[in-house]
């Protein structure tokens, strides 16, 4: 049997650097097609700029069990419609997979739905330790006008990912800016 060699990376919680990092995966607003509720709103703004609204940045690690994958995130500041740029959002395709985030820098929402339809969110800035429970479908929200909401995020190695399922229910709670004490309200999914 190979025996996978300790390793260790350095993580910047400033900028959300992580070196050595083994993929870089960029997400612009055209990835995101189907995932903001202001369908006409998120047209136009693909039009005006196809921006830049997430990265993950990971290291290679097997997908088998006993193995912990880890990245970081950074999610940049920016609405549509004035729904703030968040991440596409998964469940997991093994259902009994669980997943910790730590948020380094930024304000930003977790929001998390089960498959029948509860709904729950954590609001997330620098030291939270939010704990996804198996089954929950997940997505991270910036809600900050002008700041990168950076996170580290723990997850089985064999956890895999449901984007479809995401894709064709969407999530129920949609955050939108609002100018109160919490910067954004709430509209529940009709």
């Amino acid at each position: 049997m190979d025996v996978m060699q300790p390793f260790f990376t350095n993580v910047d919680f400033e900028s959300g650097n992580f070196d050595p990092c083994d993929k870089c995966n960029k997400r612009f607003l055209s990835d995101l097609k189907g995932c903001f509720y202001f369908e006409e709103e998120f047209n136009k703004e693909l039009v005006r700029d196809d921006k830049l609204v997430y990265e993950v940045s990971r290291r290679d690690v097997p997908l088998l069990p006993g193995q912990l994958q880890h990245c970081i995130t950074r999610i940049y500041p920016g609405t549509v419609g004035g729904e703030f740029f968040k991440t596409k959002g998964h469940y997991h395709k093994n259902s009994e997979s669980a997943e910790l985030y730590l948020c380094l820098k930024g304000r930003g929402i977790l929001n998390m739905e089960e498959p029948e339809g509860k709904t729950s969110y954590i609001k997330m800035n620098r030291g939270v330790w939010s704990y996804i429970p198996p089954g929950w479908g997940h997505r991270t929200i910036n809600i900050s006008a002008d700041v990168l909401f950076i996170f580290l995020s723990v997850w089985p190695g064999d956890a895999g990912y449901d984007y479809k399922t995401v894709l064709e229910k969407g999530f129920g709670n949609i955050f939108v800016r609002e100018d109160n004490n919490e910067g954004f309200r709430i509209i529940c999914r009709a």
